[in-house]
């Protein structure tokens, strides 16, 4: 079973995590950690609302952390997920959260590794799908329904330009864009909204620009 993009998780066979919370675990901790780009040496978790109610009944502690691991839910090794992150050497934090989120059914991730860290918020939408509410503190709110482009870049001029230049030139139609800044001078999150899934190519392209630090197709 392959994923088309980091939302897909495709096929009615699942181990360990049978319910549509699971399922939700699982596409979140597979985009945290491609965001990451890194193996986490560890992992804090803080489940809201229906995940944590699920933590002991159906396991979303196990699918996120098998998510994170790149287990697919068919996957014999996916139910043994936080015996293996031990067993590497990662750390796992669970804690279920007394507070009421913003949003229900909400976790928050953070990976670390050496100085490095991603903290990352996505809540489920009811039906396995899920909506990412915040990266690293930068404003998000994309559902899993559009398709959209997350670009970490140094904020240098012309970054806009450069992509939107790319996507011109392959007639690709843009319903978006927005920035998400903290402070000037320093990482931006753009996000670019398309009509369409961009492919590997277009991404590639992208990822080759002047000052982009990461690059993420969701869709």
């Amino acid at each position: 079973m392959k994923y088309k993009s980091v939302f897909d998780v495709i096929g009615p066979i699942t181990i360990g995590t049978p319910s549509a919370y699971g399922v939700e675990a699982t596409k979140i901790g597979h985009i945290v950690r491609q965001l990451f780009l890194k193996p986490p040496e560890k992992i804090e978790i803080s489940l809201y609302g229906a995940f944590k109610k699920t933590d002991c009944t159906f396991g979303s502690d196990v699918a996120l952390v098998g998510g994170i691991l790149g287990f697919e839910m068919n996957d014999p090794l996916f139910s043994k997920a936080l015996t293996i992150a031990a067993e590497r050497g990662i750390t796992v934090n669970c804690i279920e959260e007394i507070a009421k989120p913003s949003y229900p059914n909400t976790v928050k991730i953070t990976l670390y590794k050496d100085e490095d860290k991603i903290e990352m918020i996505a809540c489920s939408i009811g039906w396995g799908k899920i909506k990412v509410i915040e990266i690293n503190g930068f404003d998000l709110n994309l559902n899993e329904t559009r398709s959209a482009l997350l670009i970490m870049n140094n904020d240098h001029f012309g970054t806009i330009s450069s992509v939107t230049s790319i996507l011109a030139t392959r007639k690709i139609i843009i319903n978006m864009i927005r920035v998400s800044q903290k402070e000037k001078g320093k990482i931006s999150l753009l996000v670019i909204e398309t009509e369409e899934l961009l492919n590997h190519e277009v991404i590639e392209e992208i990822k080759g620009l002047p000052n982009i630090y990461q690059t993420l197709a969701l869709s």
